[in-house]
């Protein structure tokens, strides 16, 4: 919750607040279920923390650089009869910019098994793109590398030994 303190007159800003669209700046996020223990999970809003399969080409991503600057993504895994998933990262809606897109399909062979960490065994392909169209302040690119995007491809197999909050 932003609290801002007016020097001059030792008070709190209260002008954030009004008309009602200042309390929604508190929500970070929606979610509907847990990322690789739910069928379907989908979270819109900030992506702090979001990973794409075991975080080979993507970890710990976050698509919004501050409280005020806060970008509306989304990350969604869906699983199809514990066999087949597919999973992705779109980083803002912002029609100005096309910036990052991540998907990475799966197949968990032995997904439909009771065996617990057996279960877990998914075999995926990553697929990371990234064009962002962000207008800038310099005229020309800092970075000539990115100038065109950045694509990265990725063949990964894991499991999950503990998945937990923790």
């Amino acid at each position: 919750v932003p609290g801002l303190f007016n020097m001059e007159d030792w008070s709190f800003r209260k002008d954030e607040f009004e008309g009602g669209a200042g309390y929604l700046r508190m929500i970070n996020y929606v979610r509907w279920g847990k990322k690789k223990k739910d069928p379907v999970f989908l979270r819109v809003g900030d992506l702090a923390g979001s990973y794409l399969g075991f975080g080979i080409l993507l970890n710990n991503y976050s698509n919004s650089i501050s409280y005020d600057k806060r970008k509306i993504g989304l990350s969604f895994d869906f699983l199809i009869k514990e066999k087949f998933g597919i999973e992705g990262i779109y980083s803002d809606f912002n029609a100005e910019s096309f910036t990052l897109l991540a998907l990475r399909p799966y197949y968990k062979p032995f997904g439909h098994t009771w065996i617990p960490i057996i279960k877990t065994l998914e075999l995926g392909l990553g697929y990371v793109m990234d064009y962002d169209q962000t207008p800038s302040l310099f005229e020309e690119p800092v970075n000539t590398f990115l100038e065109d995007g950045m694509h990265a491809w990725s063949l990964d197999a894991g499991v999950f030994l503990l998945n937990t909050g923790f």
